[in-house]
């Protein structure tokens, strides 16, 4: 079986750039992202630093690298990187080898399965 991969965009906000700014120009790429061949998740963070982060998980490399490269020629682009910051945004492709993780909660002792499925999350 071919192994998942996460694609990960780190950035900054560019100066004078506000949350709702950026989701507001974000929201249009949600449609392309989903209609990609491939899609199966993205989740979309900011830290306390203030750096953002846009995860998404994809089916194999060549659905991810395919989807990034579509990405480009979309008509939402020069809108959505208005909004970062230049020279902050970095980009990686990694291949996922667990879909399946055990994990401990804080308030039992017994064992979590914890699994990546191929959902689709609803806008």
């Amino acid at each position: 079986m071919t192994p998942n991969v996460a694609e990960t965009v780190t950035f900054e906000l560019a100066d004078r750039i506000t949350d709702t700014d950026f989701l507001a120009q974000i929201r249009a790429t949600e449609t392309f992202m989903r209609s990609c061949p491939g899609f199966i998740f993205r989740r979309l963070s900011c830290g306390a630093d203030g750096r953002w982060t846009d995860c998404v998980i994809w089916t194999n490399m060549e659905h991810a690298q395919a989807a990034a490269k579509a990405f480009e020629t979309q008509a939402f682009l020069p809108a959505v990187m208005a909004t970062m910051k230049p020279g902050s945004i970095q980009m990686r492709h990694e291949t996922i080898h667990n879909a399946e993780l055990r994990i401990m909660p804080r308030r039992s002792a017994e064992p979590v399965a914890l699994r990546l499925d191929r959902r689709s999350v609803s806008a």
